[in-house]
């Protein structure tokens, strides 16, 4: 569920934890992706910047 409004922004910041971005081929040879997210939050204030936990893609080739 999506956090509140923010009063006065054209749009509400939200903040994504454990995201995966997977490219595939679709069924007319057009290269897409699907974006999936574990978690949406509104957004942290005063702390620290979050831990990058970017895990690198093994290659497949």
């Amino acid at each position: 569920m999506p956090p509140a409004p923010m009063p006065g922004l054209p749009f509400t910041p939200v903040e994504f934890d454990h995201v995966t971005v997977t490219p595939y081929v679709n069924g007319t040879g057009r290269l897409a992706y699907s974006i999936k997210v574990r978690e949406v939050r509104a957004p942290r204030t005063g702390a620290a910047p979050a831990k990058n936990t970017v895990t690198p893609a093994k290659d497949v080739a």
